[in-house]
């Protein structure tokens, strides 16, 4: 009788590893997809910060750069009014040719 069981037991113990190692291979991969997903993830919220970052510098540069065109246009202004009321002037002759 206790052989009986002994063979039980050792069947069933086969039968638990035959069904529990294909679950654990299941459970170790399905961890390192999750693991590549969370690298993805972490990848992506690091681009937006660099992006923002990014977009907060060109806009910097574009304020910038319409401060200059408003100064030129602005000597550009001056330097035209001083060749127009220059009175007696070749220039003005130059300037209109």
């Amino acid at each position: 009788m206790i052989h009986v069981y002994e063979v039980a037991n050792r069947d069933i113990e086969n039968w638990l590893k035959a069904v529990i190692a294909p679950m654990e291979s299941q459970v170790r991969e399905h961890q390192l997809q999750l693991r590549r997903r969370l690298e993805s993830i972490k990848r992506i919220y690091k681009a937006t910060d660099t992006l923002e970052d990014r977009i907060a510098e060109l806009e910097a540069i574009e304020k910038s750069i319409q401060g200059q065109i408003g100064e030129l246009n602005q000597l550009r202004n001056n330097i035209s009014a001083a060749l127009q009321f220059t009175p007696g002037s070749d220039l003005v002759a130059v300037a209109a040719a």
